[in-house]
């Protein structure tokens, strides 16, 4: 079975790292093995994964700083990172919590534990990922619409207003964002505009 799903396998012990890559290879995920932080960085480089599942102390590099330089560059700032780390090591993990990771898991580790996070982790992503590019292309019609697409808050405040404002109504999106409706604008006419834009 092949699952959906390039995971980037971060630690310095061979013998773990083997295990760890020889269980999601057999579940079905691509993975990228690195046997530290140099050369997780460099792999990140060549082919940005799903998934980084990485050991928190390292030498040299360790899985703290790969993860911030992770988060510095905008390519690799969504990439859902897990920690692995003895229990002995909790101040780690809680730092990398801090700096935005998703997760940790605890060594020894079960299996079957370990391969829930990942799928979850790894759906998580994608539904975030599918929504970030719905959202993308919505606005990319409403900034290219003929037609005049407003969004309100609860209180009746424009949230958005797409540029066609300034044909139809006179005034550009930054001057009716955070007003209420057209009533700010022409308390007088405010209904009649609103009941023939709608």
């Amino acid at each position: 079975m092949t699952r959906e799903g390039t995971i980037l396998m971060v630690d310095d012990d061979h013998a773990s790292l083997k295990r760890l890559t020889d269980i999601l290879t057999t579940e079905g995920y691509a993975v990228q093995p690195a046997a530290g932080g140099e050369l997780a960085l460099a792999s990140i480089e060549a082919n940005t994964p799903d998934l980084v599942l990485m050991e928190a102390r390292m030498p040299s590099i360790d899985g703290l700083e790969v993860f911030r330089q992770l988060r510095a560059r905008e390519e690799t700032r969504s990439v859902p990172v897990i920690f692995m780390s003895a229990a002995a090591e909790v101040s780690d993990l809680v730092e990398g919590l801090k700096l935005g990771a998703l997760d940790f898991i605890s060594k020894p580790f079960k299996t079957e534990e370990l391969l829930a996070r990942v799928a979850s982790r790894l759906e998580l992503h994608r539904t975030r990922e599918s929504l970030h590019d719905s959202e993308e292309r919505l606005s990319l019609f409403a900034e290219q619409s003929r037609t005049f697409i407003w969004e309100c808050d609860s209180e009746g405040l424009f949230t958005y207003v797409s540029p066609t404002s300034l044909s139809i109504l006179g005034y550009p999106p930054e001057e009716l964002v955070g007003k209420k409706t057209f009533y700010d604008l022409h308390p007088e006419t405010g209904r009649e505009v609103f009941k023939a834009a709608a």
